[in-house]
């Protein structure tokens, strides 16, 4: 399958102000992004779903990490 490239003019541009909603560098000085007890036992359920119990508590560990890098690599 072929793909022709867009010309210059018709590449989509990301608007400068989306460009802003994430650093290039995560600031850790902000709070630590601290995951309410519901929105977790949510989470849990759909890790559940997926993947079985054990299989989600084990995971839930990493996933939350993640996203406490996203939460300070976030502006706003």
């Amino acid at each position: 399958m072929m793909v022709d490239i867009p010309d210059q003019d018709e590449r989509i541009r990301a608007e400068e102000a989306y460009l802003r909603l994430h650093r290039t560098e995560p600031d850790y000085t902000k709070p630590l992004l601290q995951v309410p007890e519901e929105v977790k036992g949510r989470i849990l359920a759909l890790l559940e779903l997926l993947y079985g119990e054990q299989q989600a508590q084990a995971t839930y560990p990493e996933l939350e990490r993640l996203m406490r890098v996203y939460w300070a690599h976030k502006t706003r």
